[in-house]
């Protein structure tokens, strides 16, 4: 085992030592232990499920995969919704906006393909996001500009 330093905000560690203290688990480490090994199989399902798509894509279009890594993008949001991310921020509960929106288009992510796979969401055109592999601005049907 190695000894990690997190930050883990306040109400959450008070729901760690309940954990422990209650007897529901032997520490506040085996607590976060399950946590991570639960999070890490959701991030490899998610990351087969996007791998899949992807898949999808090249296939019916011929592309390349775009390379790896994080890109700076901008998104139009509801000011009530930014001051939220702001908040959760201020509270500790991200250590900064991207952050909280990662999580969130991560668990839309996750959602979508899950309903994908069960047939709720029918497979889409994919060839709008040859522009995307090339660096270009992408178009969505319908008009929006992501």
């Amino acid at each position: 085992m190695v000894v990690t330093a997190l930050n883990m905000p306040v109400p959450y560690l008070a729901a760690l030592e309940f954990l422990a203290r209650a007897g529901f688990q032997p520490s506040r480490s085996e607590v976060v232990r399950r946590a991570v090994k639960a999070f890490l199989a959701q991030e490899q399902q998610l990351e087969r499920q996007v791998r899949a798509v992807m898949d999808e894509i090249l296939a019916e279009d011929g592309g390349v995969l775009p390379p790896a890594g994080v890109r700076v993008m901008s998104a139009n949001l509801p000011r009530e919704d930014v001051q939220a991310l702001d908040r959760l921020v201020r509270e500790g509960r991200y250590g900064s906006r991207s952050e909280a929106a990662r999580v969130a288009v991560r668990a839309f992510l996750g959602e979508f393909l899950a309903r994908r796979e069960h047939g709720e969401v029918p497979p889409a055109p994919y060839a709008h996001l040859a522009d995307f592999r090339r660096g270009r601005p992408v178009f969505f049907p319908g008009g929006a500009r992501e």
